[in-house]
């Protein structure tokens, strides 16, 4: 059976369907865990789903072809749109290092690995979970927003990591011997997906995100991987990181399924991304600075 609070929350059955409910205060949405890497049949996951979330959502995986899914849902109702992600179609490294990314982020690689960062595959272990450990917390505030991890334990950071349903892998930047950030590389077929990309601040000024995404690419270039997926592609300083690394913005499609009468509602009406997914992109990039400030300002009272 499923388990599942009232609140935002994980649950699973014994069948391995794994699904995060997310509730606002109008409704609720479900989508796989990690709908990044599964192959879905949708059907499963509504006859599960039914009475417990108003909305059942995944996309397809790359390259999408809109709208391939919809055949698999001829029972229900069916809503549909374009989403994005931010995504490295790779060859191989040379033709990374040569083509997708510009002069600017290779000589800051360059200048990285001379300042003495290196970047190597690690196995998990105590001692890499209490690196990461160190990493979440040394500040709360993470691109303009309170960090999700932050506060985390040991023992919290452990299970989450061990409990991963796909294979994964761990790729560490080091300086002077010291964990100083990481990526963890989950794979499905033919897409590798950056589950996470984190960095000590006080040493972002020695490019260790880059060293660590350089490495990335190689890694998984060297597994015959074709895509290398690092979550959407954000019209923001962050956005900009991702193409200057050779990351493309490549559409997805997104299906959405009502389970309800009430999440019916919300998608005649568009309300799915909820109110931030309704404001102009000029709005929110208008609006983004001031939510920022506020949060730093939160922050340090």
């Amino acid at each position: 059976m499923f388990r599942f609070s009232k609140v935002n929350a994980a649950i699973s059955d014994q069948s391995g369907l794994n699904v995060i409910i997310n509730r606002n205060a109008f409704f609720s949405l479900a989508k796989p865990t990690q709908e990044w890497l599964e192959d879905i049949d949708p059907n499963i996951y509504i006859e599960k789903l039914k009475g417990k979330a108003d909305i059942f959502t995944f996309w397809d995986r790359i390259p999408s072809k809109m709208p391939r899914m919809v055949s698999l849902l001829n029972r229900c109702k069916v809503f549909y749109e374009l989403d994005n992600i931010a995504a490295i179609p790779l060859v191989n490294y040379d033709y990374w290092w040569k083509n997708q990314i510009g002069k600017k982020t290779r000589n800051m690689i360059r200048k990285s690995v001379k300042t003495g960062v290196k970047a190597i595959t690690v196995p998990l272990s105590d001692d890499l979970i209490m690196a990461i450990e160190k990493i979440y917390n040394e500040t709360p505030i993470r691109q303009g927003k309170p960090f999700w991890h932050y506060g985390a334990k040991f023992d919290q950071i452990k299970r989450a990591f061990t409990a991963k349903k796909y294979p994964g892998e761990f790729i560490c930047a080091f300086y002077k011997n010291e964990i100083v950030g990481f990526i963890h590389l989950l794979y499905s077929k033919e897409t590798a997906v950056m589950n996470q990309i984190l960095s000590m601040q006080k040493h972002w000024g020695k490019a260790p995100n880059n060293v660590l995404i350089a490495k990335a690419v190689e890694v998984t270039c060297q597994k015959g991987v074709r895509y290398l997926v690092y979550e959407r592609m954000p019209e923001s300083s962050l956005g900009e990181f991702k193409r200057r690394s050779g990351f493309q913005k490549m559409h997805v499609t997104r299906y959405y399924t009502p389970l309800s009468f009430k999440g019916k509602l919300v998608l005649t009406l568009k309300l799915q991304r909820g109110f931030r997914g309704i404001l102009p992109v000029r709005l929110k990039s208008f609006l983004r600075p001031i939510r920022n400030w506020l949060l730093r300002l939160v922050s340090v009272s």
